[in-house]
């Protein structure tokens, strides 16, 4: 007749398995600094900067470029927060061009970063980190 029985039998739980590719990022590293102003920035980062690149790189996982591989980047904030430089660092870097454009790519639309907290009197900040891409 077309119709849908009306029924209330109990559902089957499906259970799922991602196995989708899986980006992660290393914690922030810099210079050892004591100065509670640069570690009270550096607690946020993970959630404040990890978060917003790994979202970005995430766009490009869909490629058939996409592979495993790991990228090592260093960029450069200005107090204000904003991206004065990035840069990969080769001799740590194991990944195709594609992979090691999407960390560039992720970085750079992540810009403007969380400017630096008051008391942090520093004109500018290195940053390093490294993108680990798994398929």
């Amino acid at each position: 007749s077309g119709k849908l029985p009306m029924t209330r039998e109990k559902t089957t739980k499906i259970n799922t398995l991602d196995i989708g590719q899986k980006i992660t990022l290393s914690p922030f590293t810099s210079e050892k600094i004591t100065n509670p102003q640069y570690l009270t920035y550096n607690d946020d980062m993970p959630a404040k900067i990890s978060r917003n690149i790994k979202q970005k790189a995430y766009m490009y996982v869909n490629n058939a470029d996409f592979e495993a591989g790991e990228v090592y980047v260093t960029f450069i904030l200005d107090s204000t927060g904003h991206l004065e430089k990035v840069k990969i660092i080769d001799e740590k870097t194991s990944a195709n061009s594609y992979l090691r454009n999407v960390a560039l790519r992720s970085i750079m639309e992540s810009n403007p970063f969380p400017p630096f907290p008051r008391g942090f009197d520093y004109p500018e900040f290195t940053f390093n980190l490294l993108i680990t891409f798994q398929d």
